[in-house]
């Protein structure tokens, strides 16, 4: 069961979704243990696929206005469940792409700090 709850002034309704959303706030998705099933940890093979994404600049076609991202397409083909459609265009789900990007930079971390410690070792 997915809910989301929407908080508009005093007033508060659950919703079916996956996001504790709060009007003219901060959207808040839920991420509670208790709400999940079969938790593991991403593995380096898993996350690593985010060095796959192209960072995109592009303008918008509507208003001209700027914009940096990804496209929804090819997130997609590496990420599907972090794409939907809405009124027939694909959406992304920005927020999770912290979750393989972290397990890179802490893999990244780990190899940083075993050359540190080669080049102190040759530093004796």
């Amino acid at each position: 069961m997915n809910n989301f709850i929407v908080s508009i002034v005093s007033i508060c309704a659950i919703y079916s979704g996956a996001a504790q959303a709060n009007i003219g706030g901060i959207c808040c998705p839920f991420s509670d243990s208790s709400m999940k099933n079969s938790i593991s940890s991403l593995t380096y093979s898993e996350a690593s696929q985010v060095l796959k994404l192209d960072s995109k600049k592009y303008t918008w076609k509507e208003d001209g206005s700027k914009d940096i991202g990804f496209i929804a397409q090819d997130v997609e083909k590496l990420f599907p469940e972090l794409v939907h459609e809405r009124e027939g265009k694909k959406t992304v789900d920005y927020d999770k792409l912290i979750a393989p990007i972290l397990t890179i930079i802490k893999q990244q971390q780990a190899q940083i700090d075993i050359l540190e410690d080669r080049i102190n070792k040759n530093k004796h």
